[in-house]
């Protein structure tokens, strides 16, 4: 295998730059993340922001929750309260990402259930929690995604599960045929929910898959891929998929940026003067902005689709104002400190009755923006299905 110190980029001379230590993938020197596997590579861990970032992320979270805590209750029906509920329990202490991935799912069920007959695939598949949960698998009250993460990591949730055994199953889902990831811990994790009838790990962009096999496949990590790389893993999409088959993916809008809580703010701390401010805020921003590297319009992504023998059949756009600003802001810096207290708790009861209450409130609070935003005209992200021609 070819070193990354000698690999040549997109086809030019050996370039300088830093090593993924995850695939060994060479990058530009100023990567926040990994072209190929997007592991991140200068982004500030969460375990080593200061108390003052801390604080600032707190005062933050509290701006955009006062909005949000004023919403007038409604009541969801059935499918969407278990919905909702299924992804506050597993993600807990990240309400935030419950709220945006339960909104998300709310918007694909309905595609899912009218995707062609066959073997349906998930690219990108992480620990498998999300597809599960919109696939309608229920776990049990002492599940949730925060086990055995190495909290001084770069990337807390790239980490093998130290506890072997399938997750706890309340209510059996539909069957997922295949989970794909780049990451052997992602794969691994997968494989434990019981959820996957085989999880491989593998890079989108060479799929080890046969052609026309596939009936749908969804993904939410194909926004994070550069260009070049893009291109390769629509055309492993296509090839994979059967004529007429489905591609179902989330990704951000052209305005994606300017509903983010910390990069909005500082554009206006850089445009007042606040250097420093602006500094702060594009560390606590910690590369989101960024990240979802594919920030075009619906558009550019027909005509990138359409070129690999797709054509756009919907789109649906969610994550207003409240939502966005709260999964920006959220518990994300203050989870380690949350997990090392829990992590001292002697016996599980006292972490099964905080986990109730926090579910419980989170529900009651979220419940709103969740409903508004399933109906939404406007947002960061897109829901885009395509099908083969």
């Amino acid at each position: 295998m070819t070193s990354a110190r000698s690999r040549q980029r997109q086809g030019g001379e050996p370039s300088p730059g830093i090593e993924c230590p995850k695939c060994a993938w060479l990058n530009r020197a100023d990567s926040l993340f990994c072209e190929r596997c997007i592991a991140p590579l200068n982004i500030a861990k969460l375990s080593e922001l200061s108390a003052g970032e801390r604080f600032t992320s707190a005062a933050a979270l509290l701006q955009v929750l006062t909005p949000i805590l004023s919403a007038e209750r409604v009541a969801l029906e059935a499918s969407q309260a278990r919905l909702l509920g299924a992804y506050l329990s597993a993600f807990w202490l990240r309400p935030e990402t419950a709220l945006i991935q339960a909104v998300e799912a709310s918007l694909l069920r309905g595609h899912l259930a009218a995707r062609p007959a066959g073997p349906f695939a998930d690219l990108g598949c992480g620990d498998g929690v999300h597809t599960a949960l919109m696939m309608d698998w229920v776990f049990g009250e002492d599940f949730d995604v925060f086990r055995d993460l190495a909290l001084s990591a770069d990337d807390v949730f790239d980490n093998p599960p130290s506890q072997l055994g399938r997750a706890p199953l309340v209510e059996r889902g539909q069957e997922i045929d295949l989970g794909i990831d780049i990451k052997a811990s992602m794969v691994s994790r997968a494989a434990l929910l019981g959820a996957f009838r085989q999880t491989i790990q593998a890079d989108g962009s060479d799929l080890p898959l046969a052609s026309d096999s596939y009936a749908a496949i969804y993904s939410n990590v194909l926004r994070d891929f550069p260009d070049h790389v893009l291109e390769k893993v629509l055309g492993e999409c296509s090839r994979v998929l059967r004529p007429g088959g489905l591609l179902l993916f989330s990704t951000p809008t052209e305005s994606y940026r300017d509903w983010l809580h910390f990069y909005r703010q500082a554009k206006q701390d850089d445009s007042e003067g606040r250097r420093e401010a602006a500094a702060r805020n594009l560390r606590l921003d910690r590369g989101r902005s960024v990240f979802c590297t594919q920030q075009i319009g619906l558009a550019d992504w027909s005509a990138r689709l359409e070129a690999q023998g797709f054509v756009v059949e919907s789109s649906q756009v969610y994550g207003d104002r409240d939502l966005m600003g709260f999964w920006d802001t959220g518990l994300r810096p203050f989870m380690p400190t949350i997990l090392e207290w829990l992590g001292r708790l002697d016996e599980p009861a006292p972490r099964r009755q905080l986990k109730a209450a926090a579910v419980d409130l989170c529900f009651q609070l979220l419940a709103p923006v969740f409903e508004r935003n399933l109906r939404a005209s406007d947002g960061a992200f897109r829901i885009i299905v395509a099908r083969k021609a």
